[in-house]
């Protein structure tokens, strides 16, 4: 028992939003120079640690955003442009940004910088986060994407791939 309340102690919680995913971000503009982010849906809030949810954000972001609107959101054979999120489970590097591109295609290069940034943010937040914490909580959101209606077979299928990925990356 005691170990235990050390242990969670040193655990940075903070209010957050508990349901944070790409259907409860509204993004909009008064002009070309000015836009605007809303967060939206704050009836999950909690006391809780803020890898849980950039974690979650991450997983709509190569699950749900990326190929959406595409034919290529249900393209089973689209797996292996899909596969470069696979480099960014790197364990030793969760938080520290890595070049993208190198022949990647644009938006590719875009999702992987944005994932790249979120995961910088937490670190910045709370210097005592750690890799192995945040990949087991991408693995609890990865392997719900493959219940999540509105995730295409094809893309449940890769995220089989990804899960095996950051289980290899847990077991070093």
């Amino acid at each position: 028992g005691e170990r235990l309340r050390n242990e969670t102690d040193e655990i940075d919680t903070r209010h957050i939003h508990g349901d944070f995913n790409c259907g409860n971000i509204l993004l909009g503009s008064d002009d070309q120079t000015e836009r605007r982010i809303s967060i939206i849906d704050l009836g999950s809030r909690k006391q809780d640690h803020i890898i849980k949810d950039v974690a979650k954000l991450e997983r709509d972001i190569v699950f749900r955003v990326f190929d959406w609107g595409s034919s290529n959101f249900y393209d089973p054979n689209r797996r292996s442009a899909w596969r470069p999120f696979l480099q960014t489970l790197a364990r030793e590097s969760i938080f520290i940004p890595v070049p993208t591109g190198g022949g990647e295609e644009s938006e590719m290069s875009a999702a992987k910088a944005l994932i790249y940034e979120l995961r910088s943010k937490i670190s910045a937040i709370d210097s005592r986060s750690n890799p192995q914490s945040y990949l087991f909580a991408l693995l609890h959101y990865s392997l719900l994407a493959m219940l999540h209606p509105r995730i295409s077979f094809a893309k449940k299928a890769f995220a089989i791939e990804y899960a095996s990925t950051i289980i290899g990356e847990l077991k070093c």
